[in-house]
């Protein structure tokens, strides 16, 4: 049976941890999420409630503190997200419908969810999620969640914990306004001494009364411009609460004459 993705306990050298998602079952053991507690010597069935058609396009994520948390997260695509508070051995739901799972495909306009653990969790119990129709965060460890941002599809979602102000690259833009909910992108131009930088921000949904708390953590988001397959990268160095476009970096082509050696 082929695999569909590996994961490693972020305490592997004391736990020696595995979990592997499957493209169908395994011969042996009978289901497609399975576990290892001795480096894959030997494997075990697990993923107790959850409900999916199939591995394809699943993300697996281990918590930064599994050693004291044991939390896990898996996305399957159109459907739920699914947390594990016992490595892996059973699993409920924690978005978008809260405790009840959507096993069908039917979450359509969300698609393919990438789940993504905050570097201080589970002392910072934050959790980002991108989907299909921009970024969400929990705060309080998947008891509610937040939109963040207004996008088309998110191909990629990374978090780190912020850089020092030393070491980081200062952005040429301003950090997006507050915008209405499924308001379309603005895109703005701003011209240099050889050509002109394309700048589209990332709208944000600003709840009244509630801003969202700044997080010392690097976002690096890869997602398309909302109605549109314009795709842009972003970046936001305070946990998600503002945002700006990255530039693409400018390649030059050279041609080089091949030599003859006798």
């Amino acid at each position: 049976t082929n695999a569909w993705s590996v994961a490693v306990s972020s305490d592997y050298d004391n736990d020696q941890t595995i979990w592997a998602t499957l493209l169908g079952n395994s011969q042996t053991l009978g289901n497609d999420f399975i576990l290892s507690h001795d480096g894959g010597e030997t494997w075990q069935t697990a993923g107790q409630g959850l409900c999916y058609t199939s591995m394809l396009n699943s993300h697996l994520q281990v918590s930064p503190g599994y050693a004291r948390d044991h939390t896990l997260l898996i996305s399957f695509y159109d459907n739920s997200l699914f947390q594990s508070r016992d490595g892996g051995l059973t699993w409920r739901a924690i978005f978008p419908w809260g405790s009840t799972a959507a096993c069908d495909h039917s979450l359509t306009q969300v698609g393919g969810l990438i789940p993504r653990f905050a570097p201080d969790y589970p002392e910072d119990p934050t959790i980002y999620l991108a989907t299909r129709d921009g970024l969400y965060a929990s705060y309080d460890d998947g008891l509610s969640w937040r939109r963040l941002t207004v996008s088309g599809t998110v191909f990629s979602l990374e978090v780190a914990r912020r850089a020092s102000s030393s070491l980081m690259n200062p952005m040429t833009a301003n950090p997006a306004a507050p915008v209405i909910l499924n308001q379309p992108m603005n895109s703005e131009r701003s011209a240099t001494s050889n050509a002109t930088l394309h700048q589209v921000f990332l709208p944000r949904v600003d709840a009244p009364g509630t801003p969202v708390p700044a997080k010392p953590y690097s976002l690096f988001m890869h997602a398309y411009v909302a109605g549109t397959y314009d795709d842009y990268m972003y970046r936001s160095d305070d946990g998600g609460a503002t945002w700006a476009c990255m530039e693409k970096p400018q390649v030059r082509r050279r041609a080089y004459l091949p030599l003859v050696s006798m």
